[in-house]
Formats: C-alpha cells, structure tokens, sequence
C-alpha cells in the first residue's frame, strides 16, 4: 500500500502539493478543470526580423487560455542567453482574449544578431499549469549601414571602393563584384546592394569624378 509523505511539500514538477490529500503518485495535477491557468505566448511581434529596421520596443502577443481573467504575470527574458531583469505585467485579460501588450524597450545595436528568448510565468501570482507553451526564441538582425566609402591610394592614385564589411550577408555591386570592396575604380556611378539571411537589404551609391 502507497503512502503519503506529508514532509514531501512539491512534486516532480515543484508544484505544490496538497497537504490535506496529496495524490499518491509524483505528479500533482488539478482534477478541477476550473481551477487551471494558461497562459500562452502566441508570438513576439517586435522586434521582427522580418521587418528589417531598427526597433526597439518589446510586443508580445498573448492569450488567456483560463476559464478566468488574468490581472497580471510576469515576463522573463535573456539576450544571447543572458537574463535580464523579470518585467511584472499588470493587466487584464478576459478568459479566452488576445491582447497585444509592450513590455519594454531594448537598445538593439545595428549590424548585431540577436537571439531573443522570452517566457511568461507567474499568471496571477501563481504557477502555469502548461507551461510547454510559454516560451518563444527569436532571431533579431537589422541592417542599418551600407555606405560607399573610398580608399585612395597614395602611390599610384587609384581608388577603392568599399563598405563594411558584415558577416552573413552578400554583396552585389553594379560592376558584377560581389565581395565588400571592388579595386581600381574609374570615374563614374557605382552602386551596392547589401542583402542579409533574412532577405532585408539596402541600396546605396556613390559618384567618383
């Protein structure tokens, strides 16, 4: 016959157990399907890669899967892997609802990729009871430069063009290179088109007398 522990306080999830009447087994689960809360990420809507610009507010999209409100949650993230700071949510969200919400700002360097990983705990101050839909990873790069420089040379007064030099994008030039810098130009317009994995590209030219 099994016996209840009653010094054993969570289970193998580290939810709390009842202490009254904890199940017999290593799981404790609510057989009261009223009492659940879920709360889903439905996606990261900025920043989007897709978009190819400079953003920096954080907008999560999220769903109330409860058969209750939830008035508040808490949203943790990691740049690159590494935490920041929790951002507690007040707001309300009908059981069943989707909202759209701004959780915060962050500086986004140019030219970076960024890995972006945001979870939503705590709905209601208490724990997620599936929390296999509360995580999302995104990819974040934006293009935010490609300028035609020149590089002169002083011995035999021939000039390069070039721009800088990233890494996970191609180049296309006017001339048919396709590498950062094309060697020895003449007079004329020259122009550049800057692409990345995401397909964002950028378009710049330059005019050598």
């Amino acid at each position: 016959m099994d016996l209840v522990l009653p010094y054993v306080s969570v289970d193998i999830d580290g939810e709390p157990r009842d202490p009254s009447a904890p199940d017999m087994g290593a799981d404790e689960f609510v057989l009261d399907g009223g009492a659940v809360l879920d709360l889903k990420l439905e996606e990261i809507s900025s920043p989007d890669a897709r978009k190819c610009q400079d953003q920096e507010t954080i907008t999560i999209s999220v769903t109330n899967n409860s058969p209750m409100a939830i008035q508040s949650f808490m949203v943790e993230w990691k740049i690159l892997g590494l935490e920041q700071t929790p951002i507690p949510v007040t707001t309300f969200i009908e059981a069943g609802e989707t909202l759209s919400i701004d959780v915060g700002n962050y500086n986004f360097a140019p030219n970076t990729y960024y890995d972006l990983e945001i979870s939503l705990t705590e709905p209601n101050g208490l724990l997620d009871d599936n929390a296999l839909d509360n995580t999302i990873i995104n990819s974040y790069y934006y293009l935010s430069d490609a300028t035609i420089q020149e590089l002169q040379d002083d011995c035999d007064g021939t000039t390069d063009l070039f721009v800088k030099k990233k890494t996970d994008v191609t180049y296309e030039w006017s001339t048919g290179d396709s590498g950062y810098k094309i060697e020895e130009v003449n007079a004329g317009t020259y122009e550049v088109t800057v692409t990345d994995g995401n397909q964002c590209f950028l378009i710049s030219s330059i005019t050598i007398d």
